[in-house]
């Protein structure tokens, strides 16, 4: 299990990183920093609800962090 904190601020990075993310492998999810609220990181819908979350980490079986590097903080 690999967990990152990263930053989506705008529609186009919401969009590019489902797109990035719906061509990896295993669970992908997005979660606030107590994980009381988990959405799926492959859906544009969830994505877009993650936005008003103060803290947003992605959990995925594999470790997929060189694929989204530029939304790691």
């Amino acid at each position: 299990m690999c967990k990152n904190k990263i930053r989506l601020d705008t529609f186009s990075e919401v969009t590019e990183f489902v797109d990035i993310v719906s061509q990896q492998k295993g669970e992908i999810i997005l979660t606030d920093g107590n994980e009381n609220f988990k959405v799926s990181a492959r859906s544009m819908l969830g994505a877009m609800y993650a936005l008003e979350w103060k803290d947003l980490y992605v959990v995925s079986d594999n470790d997929i962090s060189a694929s989204i590097m530029k939304f790691i903080i």
